[in-house]
């Protein structure tokens, strides 16, 4: 665990607080709040020798009388703060005057504390504080900005550059990182001080860089720094800043990116599911170990019904408003008493895999689902009378080693109204784990997939509800459970292969379609099945028409759909090819999507002989497709897969594999009205991200060496011109992983965890520095991250572990920090294409049929054309080196269509055509 102060600066002269080089002073929610009373130590007594402390914070910056400035690893609260000891150290100026700091720069907002036998009322906000004339012609500032604490020293005419030097008390030891900061060690922590800037400021305002170094030694657990200045004006006041650059300056390129926030506590948070509602809020749900995750961080709309920790490890689930992001509610969940161990942990332990968002018209139906693991014996099971789950079924934890649970949580405040668990009885010899939930708008009904873990010497037996006529297996690792509108079980059945050690049988995602021109509700699942002793799943007979199917072999991707009524397997196939270097068959599929006419898959494969079969190839250009695999190792052979289907007549569509000379994986896939988004993550140095519109946010990858970056995708969502809009990677230079996607009408979400801090330049970026209600965590306080609850878990054997049958081999630390975050990108800005005056010699012929025209250029060359329809959005790509091609947008809307031509050597054209 590392803590990171994004710490200091901001310019500043004798007079007052000018405007910062570095750019987003005196503006956002990182500011001083005075004190007032309001403030206690750790026995929870005044500390009336502090005049004012940070909040917002990545550390605790408390300004303290004496020309003293105390730095600490506890974050403020909203209603007590409490100063610790135990990781701290003090700032003063090297033979400084005993100072008060002055407190200057109203910011927006009072606070209101009420503690045990104290009240403040009505406590103001500042964003500088200054401690003047702390050695001769020397003050000290200490500001806020939207990117943290900033500290200046400005140095008036007369004053002595040998004076610049700050002592800190408190540090284990001290060095300098290979980015030029100072890093104070304290323990397992530590505190940075950026390098900054000194300059001077001419009488016209002109900027006057100065050259310095930064001196420092040690001596127990005092040290002192200093600064060689170069040559300066005498005559003029020296400023020097320590502090990050504000993102609007330079800092950062992030394009549409809305809002980039850590959220978690100690030692460690991790988001795996995130959706939308109608309203367009944004849920997630995932787990935590920390006893002080932020469920409470004060600016909240309703406070949390379960607001503290019950067990080690508990579950997240949590609302954010989709219009100005801040935190409506979230809640730990879980229980306290723990009946068996899980591999990998001996800790009271529940876990939120995945969750869903009921979208539908009925008033009392409001809820957010999720399901997950727990191995808690008093796990909280409520059927609310209040509630249509009056009379579920709520099972308690019965036996086990693991079992899977559902819950149904209340949209508006996020209240528990129903809770069940489903597993093994009587027992602890297995486990059954809740991977993806579904909940159909139509109907109702609730279904929840998941995988059973066991050795061969525990079979399991899952508890089976078999309706008349409907699908049932007995001897599948994977199960599907059905639950009625009213919460009873309507069917439970068993699914996959039966495999030993190795749970790649499981059920990773599920979705509802109700097709009205079919008049048919289906249950579509995918997931992975593989065998042992001829226990493998059996196939249905092969669609007609021309629909994909793939006889079940080894260990595949499966892609398979339910009738509601009957409950009978409708279609069913298996996806995915050889690995003919190491002569294995490894293919898993972790995400689906139902989009209206469309279905997507997403996943991973070590397959190297696929062909136009198993990938097809829409000949469109500007779509990505390969069927070659990029290589990697026996350890690194993973690629990612996306595959788009037609759900009526089975037909694939398009498929590809995308990857680089390492590890991807895709791990979720979801849609809007026109575009298909895609996470996951890769280990690749190389190829996959490419900077495709410069609207869209662009991150290249990382050195990726032993770590990885989470991936961001986005392909139009017509299957029959896929065109790839969007391919970026998306974390630190530590290990990131995209977990899972949503989409409302105006913004894409992300959501996963990192165990990059912000100084290994993971993504921030808070909504609105101006509003103190959006929610915004600028540090990550996640510490060291135990063995995963939900062990072997398939992709994480392909990634994590690097499972190669043999053994582990593991490629990266596996005990690293981790943090949850949720980032948000704006989807429906107007691109805004400038149109160029029309020239003559660019001609536009129709031709014969629909949509098609011939189109003329002046000369031959090297000739790039694109077509955008009326919102500016990008449709079509042709490029020759001709006088003259073809084009057809016959797949697209009816409309008018802006066509731009460009040249190599500079010659743009345009003129529109309309699409009938």
């Amino acid at each position: 665990m590392v803590v990171a102060s994004g710490f200091f600066s901001t310019i500043m002269v004798a007079q007052g607080p000018p405007t910062s080089q570095l750019g987003g002073d005196f503006e956002g929610s990182c500011v001083i709040r005075r004190n007032d009373g309001q403030l206690k130590d750790t026995d929870h007594n005044p500390v009336p020798d502090i005049i004012g402390s940070f909040e917002n914070a990545p550390l605790g910056v408390y300004l303290k009388k004496y020309t003293q400035v105390s730095l600490t690893y506890a974050k403020q609260s909203q209603d007590s703060v409490p100063i610790t000891t135990d990781y701290r150290v003090d700032m003063t100026v090297r033979g400084a005057k005993r100072r008060t700091p002055v407190l200057s720069v109203p910011a927006e907002g009072e606070a209101n504390f009420y503690l045990g036998g104290v009240t403040a009322e009505h406590v103001p906000a500042f964003y500088s504080a200054k401690y003047p004339s702390v050695r001769d012609s020397l003050d000290m500032y200490i500001n806020g900005s939207t990117t943290g604490p900033r500290l200046v020293l400005a140095l008036r005419p007369g004053g002595n550059a040998n004076n610049l030097k700050l002592q800190f008390v408190g540090q284990d030891s001290l060095g300098i990182n290979w980015q030029g900061g100072l890093m104070m060690f304290i323990r397992d922590y530590w505190v940075e001080l950026k390098q900054g800037l000194a300059y001077q400021v001419e009488t016209d305002g002109t900027i006057i860089p100065i050259s310095w170094t930064p001196t420092y030694n040690h001596q127990d657990s005092s040290a002192i720094i200093g600064f060689d200045i170069g040559t300066y004006d005498h005559t003029k006041t020296l400023v020097l800043e320590i502090g990050y650059q504000s993102i609007a300056q330079g800092g950062g390129d992030t394009r549409n990116m809305e809002w980039s926030t850590y959220m978690g506590g100690f030692p460690g948070s991790t988001f795996s599911s995130v959706e939308t509602d109608e309203d367009g809020d944004v849920y997630v749900g995932g787990n935590t170990w920390a006893y002080n995750f932020p469920v409470a961080p004060g600016s909240q709309e309703f406070d949390p019904a379960v607001p503290n920790a019950p067990g080690a490890d508990n579950a997240i689930i949590a609302k954010f408003r989709g219009d100005n992001k801040r935190l409506s509610w979230a809640t730990y969940y879980g229980g306290t008493v723990q009946t068996a161990i899980s591999s990998g942990s001996n800790s009271v332990c529940t876990s939120a895999q995945r969750i869903a968002v009921y979208t539908g018209p009925d008033s009392n139906r409001q809820f957010v689902y999720a399901t997950g693991s727990t191995n808690c014996n008093d796990f909280p099971v409520p059927a609310l009378i209040s509630s249509v789950y009056s009379n579920a079924d709520h099972q308690s934890f019965q036996g086990g080693i693991r079992r899977m649970w559902l819950g149904a949580y209340d949209k508006t405040h996020g209240t528990c109204a129903w809770a069940t668990t489903r597993g093994q009885s009587n027992g602890q010899t297995w486990a059954a784990d809740g991977l993806s939930v579904a909940v159909d708008k139509v109907t109702n009904q609730v279904a929840v997939g998941g995988r059973m873990v066991h050795n061969y010497l525990n079979i399991p037996v899952f508890p089976l509800v078999t309706p008349t006529g409907a699908y049932t297996r007995a001897d599948g690792d994977a199960f599907l459970v059905l639950y009625n509108a009213d919460g009873t079980v309507r069917w439970s059945t068993t699914f996959a292969g039966h495999d030993n050690y190795v749970p790649y049988n499981q059920i990773t995602d599920l979705d509802f379609t109700n097709i009205s021109w079919d008049h048919n509700q289906k249950l579509w699942l995918t997931g992975s099945s593989s065998y042992a002793s001829n226990f493998y799943l059996e196939g249905v007979p092969a669609p007609v028409a021309g629909g994909f199917y793939q006889e079940p072999s080894s260990q595949d991707a499966v892609i398979g759909s339910f009738d509601l009524a009957t409950l009978q397997l409708e279609y069913l196939t298996a996806w995915g090819g050889m690995d003919e270097l190491y002569t294995g068959r490894k293919n898993v599929a972790m995400g689906l999507d139902v989009a209206g006419k469309n279905l997507w898959v997403v996943g991973g494969t070590h397959a190297t002989d696929l062909t136009n079969t198993e990938c097809p190839d829409p000949n469109v250009a500007g779509t990505y497709h390969t069927t070659t695999h990029s290589g990697g190792t026996w350890n690194n052979r993973c690629e990612g897969f996306i595959l788009a289907m037609d759900p009526v007549t089975f037909q694939l569509k398009y498929g590809t594999l995308i990857g680089g000379d390492q590890d991807e994986m895709l791990l979720d896939v979801k849609h809007d009205a026109y575009t298909v988004y895609i996470t996951g993550e890769t280990r690749s140095n190389m190829g996959i991200v490419s900077d495709l519109d410069p609207d869209k946010y662009f991150q290249p990858l990382n050195a990726n060496i032993g770590s990885r970056d989470a991936l961001i995708l986005a392909v139009d969502l017509n299957p029959d011109a896929p065109i790839m809009r969007w391919r970026t990677a998306f974390g630190g230079t530590q290990s990131d992983r995209g977990w899972s996607i949503a989409a409302s009408a105006n913004s894409v979400y992300v959501v996963g965890a990192t165990a990059s801090d912000w100084w290994q330049d993971f993504p921030l970026q808070e909504f609105d520095a101006n509003d103190d209600l959006d929610y915004f965590q600028g540090a990550s306080y996640g510490g060291s991250n135990l063995w995963s609850f939900l062990p072997w878990y398939a992709f994480e054997a392909m990634l994590d572990w690097e499972w190669n049958y043999y053994g582990e081999v593991i490629t990266e630390n596996t005990s690293q920090h981790s943090e949850a975050f949720i980032a948000s990108f704006a989807s429906n800005y107007h691109v805004g294409i400038t149109e160029p005056e029309s020239k003559p010699g660019f001609g536009i012929i129709p031709l014969q049929g629909t949509a098609q025209w011939g189109i003329q250029y002046p000369f031959a060359g090297n000739w790039t054309l694109t077509a955008y329809d009326a919102t500016g959005r990008q449709v079509g790509a042709w490029s020759t080196t001709r006088s003259g091609q073809p084009i057809n947008l016959a797949r697209q809307a009816s409309g008018i269509y802006l066509l731009r031509a460009t040249e190599a050597g500079g010659t743009v054209l345009s003129g529109k055509v309309y699409r009938p």
